[in-house]
């Protein structure tokens, strides 16, 4: 089933670090690299900036591009991430937890899970 054909409430969203096309599991508000939980590292036939993986792994794992944040350390990264509707953010090296904490709270503060009653 790929991405287009599942409702939009369906969809997931879901953090793309591009070091070996690692996908991670979206636990709704991980905000330190220790939150994070990878699921795959799919095969990339596609090479930025082409957003060929991007789609390969929308459909496989049912995501919603449109939530999908991706950081890369080229412009080639972002271009692809672009090119897929996906939130891109370049990292110049500096501090990725920090850009990360940012992009996450950008994208993803509603998305926090309500408190515990």
């Amino acid at each position: 089933m790929t991405s287009s054909a599942t409702p939009a409430s369906n969809r997931r969203g879901a953090v793309f670090l591009d070091r070996d096309n690692t996908l991670n599991v979206d636990h709704g508000y991980p905000w330190r690299i220790e939150d994070f939980a990878e699921v795959s590292r799919a095969p990339a036939p596609c090479r930025e900036p082409e957003p060929g993986m991007f789609l390969e792994l929308a459909g496989r794992w049912t995501i919603d591009l449109s939530a999908l944040v991706m950081i890369g350390d080229r412009n080639s990264d972002v271009a692809a991430g672009k090119a897929a509707g996906c939130h891109a953010y370049l990292f110049d090296g500096c501090d990725l937890a920090t850009l990360a904490k940012q992009a996450l709270t950008r994208h993803f503060s509603s998305r926090r899970a309500a408190p515990d009653a």
